[in-house]
């Protein structure tokens, strides 16, 4: 997972914890402290049991500041699909490949790439990667 970035948190992009439990955020700006540590950060987390528990974090996504906690933001990872062709060209062992971030650009490839006679036995396949 990646760290917890307050600016795309506030562009909407998905949260959780550090151990991977889901977080909704609806807050960037309360005047809530822990110990004097300003804590602007306001949602909810779900507890294993499926239960919401309201929390509040540093602008870094710091649950407690003096110690790391489960309960630390992080950025979830998103999915998303890429389009990736493989081919062979002729008395070459090897198997090439490429990636594209839709289908239209995979396919276009292959048939551009087919066009020369060396290059042979195309594949087009789809594969989810986390961002």
């Amino acid at each position: 997972m990646k760290p917890f970035d307050i600016e795309a948190a506030q562009r909407g992009e998905p949260v959780c914890t550090a151990d991977g439990r889901e977080v909704r955020l609806y807050a960037f700006d309360f005047p809530a402290t822990q110990r004097g540590v300003p804590q602007p950060v306001v949602g909810v987390y779900k507890e294993d049991d499926g239960d919401w528990v309201a929390a509040s974090w540093q602008s870094n996504g710091k649950f407690w500041s003096k110690s790391s906690d489960s309960n630390d933001l992080r950025m979830a990872p998103r999915k998303e699909t890429r389009w990736v062709v493989t081919w062979r060209c002729k008395n070459v062992k090897p198997i090439y490949a490429d990636a594209f971030d839709n289908e239209v650009s995979a396919r276009n490839f292959a048939a551009n790439m087919s066009k020369e006679p060396i290059r042979h036995s195309f594949s087009i396949n789809s594969i989810e990667v986390d961002l």
